[in-house]
């Protein structure tokens, strides 16, 4: 709500079936004006597992990246995500450690930040066991867990059925 410019796509929640990264940003690259810019923001805990993800390199050549580095997983190179050697040659090193180019011109930036002891699972199952959460989200993001009763366990709910 503070960065005018960021979004949260739903786009994957109303979807029916299986979501895939490769699928959102295409769906948004049809919708977008063309000259719209894509940034997919994840944690360095999963990009770690990019390479196992359905057409990384299609995620690659559609959206630059930005890896936000999370506690206990660090990235040492590039070539130990990414285990495909031909894909691997796609990509030039623009600062080594922080950004890598892929031949199409997405930027693959790496992002270190002050990390929080939680992954976003940690976080909704928190939430869900009506634990308290409070430090790790802002205010705003709290009250519109609470208004939408986001992540709420179903365990929870049954138990205050009749």
């Amino acid at each position: 709500q503070e960065h005018a410019h960021f979004s949260v796509s739903e786009f994957e929640l109303n979807k029916k079936g299986v979501s895939y990264t490769v699928e959102t940003i295409k769906h948004y690259k049809k919708i977008l004006p063309k000259d719209a810019r894509l940034y997919f923001i994840m944690g360095s805990d999963v990009f770690l597992e990019i390479s196992k993800w359905k057409n990384p390199r299609e995620i690659f050549s559609l959206s630059s990246l930005i890896v936000v580095s999370r506690p206990g997983y660090q990235i040492e190179s590039l070539e130990r995500v990414i285990r495909d050697p031909q894909l691997i040659k796609e990509f030039i090193a623009l600062k080594k450690g922080e950004q890598y180019k892929h031949f199409t011109g997405h930027i693959i930036y790496f992002i270190r930040i002050p990390g929080i002891q939680i992954s976003s699972a940690e976080l909704r199952q928190k939430i869900a066991d009506n634990h308290p959460y409070s430090s790790f989200v802002s205010p705003g993001v709290k009250d519109y867990i609470v208004a939408h009763a986001l992540y709420k366990s179903r365990k929870a709910d049954a138990q205050k059925s009749p």
